[in-house]
């Protein structure tokens, strides 16, 4: 309501006291509508919250359908601090609100809550709220759910005592590992073992416990007979273990016969050593009333024992007689109150070679669910002590068979929270080292690793064996190794210390060649830096000439090329060899063909370099037979990553011909060489066909003016984008090279450089003519 206006005299004096009381009265209506406001919003955020003494909330997506409808979904949700105490109890609803059945199976608090809910029945995300209680509700078989195949483990022990454990659920220790086995069933001489237990955990042992449920289609008198390559299986149906008998000596010839109806019955099974020998793969196989005898093995032949019958007393189950519980995504977490703390880790890649220590890559991502944006996330690797990642998301390498904590730490101001996981890396995937995506996780976890470490750490105090071999198969010549780069320019003075002189070569030649084309001043400068710690004069000089290389090609600055090599051509020995042929070089792109002929011809005159020299294979030892895996000796099949071969890293061989003129073996090698790199460029071995080049040049250098060394030069640097190099390499070669077999080709690829580097269409299209004029009848001149 409007305020009238005041016109008395008389109240004037009391204007101000009016307004003021007036003011106060719309403050205190600001404020108590803010507060109502606020409450409105906190009233309708409860009222979304469908469990209200529940703390913290997990939104998982349906992923892998259940084979059965009471197989309902396994889940297992990582912990670590991140679940309520004393004991998580999950309440779950479906994407329509309807509340589902729902049971732990096992919980640690240290690694993970494994659990079973219904199958919803309707589509959608579903909802998991956990809330602390002293007694969840663990897994009943009255519950109607039939979890199947759920596989649990504890490492470290082969004891039947420990299985037998391990059946009772709840409550485990972090060295008990659970999953579901349903989809995944293994293999054994190729066929086939759904329902199987076999350890994954080799070096350490593991005793084994799977909860599965199968489905009788042939009711009757039944006979399991287990199969086991190795350790003992005991097994219980519905409850109750049967007592195995030696029915004959026949492969599952050792079980027991029961009667089973049609439909669903619960199958645990117990996996173990008296032993301690090493266990798995151990089968569940039968024989039903209307198994054949082809099934079994076919019938054995009179000169065996138990002629006529079938070979085999039990057979593997079939997958369809199998209850599958189906498999869910973890979408976000969300707390009713504070932060979140709670992260996902996920195996990506698995690097294992002979003789090493396996390497897992992982990516570790913080779910960020409730928390503020500008939430901040801190890491602390247990193996890595002095290393401090940030982010929400992170890779790491971690050392397989080795127990490992990680903790995540998230904070907005002076509030924060954190979680802490113990895992054992592992997993049954297989990569492959010739794959562009395995190297490229390898790289990222070292990028996050080193980057983790504080000014003056050493990043590769903890590197063993098995990180530096796999570092270096994965090195590659691109046009942008930011790996290497950032390895150098951050942290070279510990980086040198750590490796061994060739090795050391190695990575100094690969990030001089693709820094110089990119940052050239900053690459002259490490050549110095380079130049400055070795006390050899050949490394040296040859720094000096890569020095010379950068100004020639990518600072237009012939006369500094020339000041770099001069020295150089007055001393001795390889250097002065290199030199000249540097100096061919410079000469040949600022015109003067004759001097670089001369350079040319003197270096190749008395060099003993041949090109049949087996190019490095990273500088990494192979041994004579690989050693197989856990995985290989239980005939599993595991592909493992494994070094190119030896064929796609080396020249083949040359023999020198009996009575065969010097210049024609010259040719023939020169040609072997050219369909070396030419092989290496097309299979992507830019790094090999780099180091194939020098061998080649230093070889015969007379190939860049006579054969088609820079033809092949200028393939490698278009192939890693440096197509200024090329264009000024090819473009020397047009110029001065009036006839050749090479020039229609050289001539092509110059075109193609200038259209790479967007010069002016006008010039691409002169030069088209100049390519007609010359190569139109056979490469001849007018």
């Amino acid at each position: 309501m409007p305020m009238p206006i005041l016109k008395d005299k008389t109240m004037h004096k009391n204007n101000k006291l009016t307004n003021s009381k007036i003011m106060r009265k719309i403050y205190l209506y600001l404020i108590i509508s803010a507060f109502l406001m606020s409450n409105s919003a906190a009233q309708s955020a409860d009222d979304n919250w469908q469990v209200k003494d529940a703390t913290v909330r997990y939104t998982v997506q349906l992923s892998v359908r259940p084979s059965h409808a009471s197989a309902g979904y396994f889940v297992s949700i990582p912990d670590g601090g991140a679940l309520p105490a004393p004991r998580p109890e999950p309440v779950v609803y479906d994407a329509a609100g309807t509340l589902l059945k729902s049971a732990v199976l096992w919980h640690c608090r240290d690694t993970q809550c494994a659990m079973i809910f219904e199958t919803p029945q309707h589509d959608g995300d579903v909802t998991i709220y956990f809330r602390g209680v002293q007694k969840p509700a663990f897994w009943k078989p009255e519950s109607e759910l039939t979890p199947s195949a759920i596989l649990s483990q504890v490492t470290g022990t082969r004891e039947k005592s420990a299985a037998l454990r391990l059946a009772n659920l709840g409550s485990v220790s972090s060295d008990v590992h659970i999953s579901n086995q349903a989809w995944n069933a293994g293999n054994w001489k190729g066929n086939s073992i759904p329902l199987a237990l076999w350890e994954r955990y080799m070096d350490n042992g593991s005793a084994m416990y799977m909860l599965a449920h199968i489905e009788v289609t042939d009711p009757g008198r039944i006979w399991i007979g287990p199969l086991s390559r190795s350790g003992e299986m005991d097994v219980a149906i519905n409850g109750k273990m049967l007592k195995q008998r030696k029915k004959n000596d026949k492969v599952g010839g050792v079980g027991a016969e029961i009667e089973l109806s049609k439909g669903l019955h619960r199958v645990e099974l117990y996996g173990y050593s008296r032993n301690n020998r090493v266990v798995g793969p151990m089968m569940f196989a039968w024989r039903t009333p209307k198994t054949s005898i082809d099934q079994l093995g076919g019938e054995r032949p009179p000169d065996l024992k138990y002629p006529g019958t079938s070979m085999g007393e039990s057979c593997s189950i079939d997958a369809e007689n199998v209850v599958k519980s189906g498999h869910c995504t973890i979408l976000d977490v969300a707390a009713r109150s504070g932060l979140v703390a709670a992260f996902d880790l996920k195996c990506t890649e698995l690097f294992a070679f002979p003789n090493e220590a396996d390497l897992l890559a992982y990516r570790m991502k913080a779910w960020k669910g409730s928390n503020p944006a500008d939430a901040a996330y801190t890491w602390k690797v247990e193996q890595n002590g002095d290393a401090v990642p940030q982010g929400s998301e992170i890779s790491w390498l971690f050392s397989s068979e080795k127990y490992t904590r990680v903790t995540m730490s998230v904070g907005v101001g002076r509030e924060s929270a954190a979680c802490s996981y113990v895992f054992l890396p592992y997993t049954e995937d297989s990569s492959s080292i010739d794959n562009e995506t395995t190297r490229q996780e390898f790289k990222l976890a070292c990028y996050h690793m080193i980057k983790a470490y504080l000014p003056g750490k050493d990043p590769y105090a903890k590197w063993d064996d098995a990180m530096w071999n796999n570092f270096f198969r994965v090195q590659e010549l691109n046009s942008a190794n930011a790996l290497l780069e950032f390895m150098i320019t951050e942290s070279w003075d510990h980086l040198k210390k750590k490796l061994a002189p060739e090795r050391k070569a190695l990575v100094q030649d690969i990030f001089l060649c693709t820094l110089g084309f990119r940052k050239p001043r900053e690459a002259l400068k490490w050549c110095g830096t380079f130049g400055s710690d070795e006390f050899s004069t050949a490394r040296s000089a040859l720094f000096k000439l890569r020095a010379a290389d950068i100004m020639m090609y990518y600072l237009d600055d012939p006369e500094g090329a020339d000041r770099e090599i001069a020295p150089l051509l007055l001393s001795s020995g390889e250097g002065n060899e290199l030199a000249k042929i540097k100096k061919g070089d410079l000469e040949f792109i600022t015109g003067n063909l004759n001097a670089a002929i001369q350079r040319y011809g003197d270096v190749q005159s008395h060099s003993k370099t041949r090109t049949q020299v087996v190019l490095p294979d990273r500088l990494l030892p192979e041994p004579a037979e690989p050693v197989k895996t856990a995985q290989d000796r239980l005939g599993r099949n595991r592909r493992r990553n494994m070094p190119k071969t030896e064929e796609q890293n080396t020249f083949v061989p040359l023999d020198a011909p009996a009575n065969v003129e010097n210049w024609k073996l010259s040719a023939i090698r020169d040609v072997a060489a050219s369909e070396n790199v030419a092989r290496l460029l097309e299979q992507g071995f830019y790094l090999e066909a780099y180091q194939a080049l020098q061998i080649w040049e230093r070889a015969f250098p007379m190939a860049k003016i006579s054969g088609d060394y820079l033809l092949r030069e200028a393939d490698l640097y278009m192939a890693l984008g440096d197509f200024k190099r090329a264009r000024i390499i090819l473009s020397a070669y047009c110029e001065q090279i009036d006839v050749s077999n090479f020039l229609p080709e050289a001539m092509n690829k110059v075109k193609r450089c200038m259209m790479e580097m967007h010069e002016p269409a006008a010039e691409i299209e002169k030069y088209e003519q100049e390519i007609l004029k010359r190569t139109v009848f056979g490469g001849g001149t007018e």
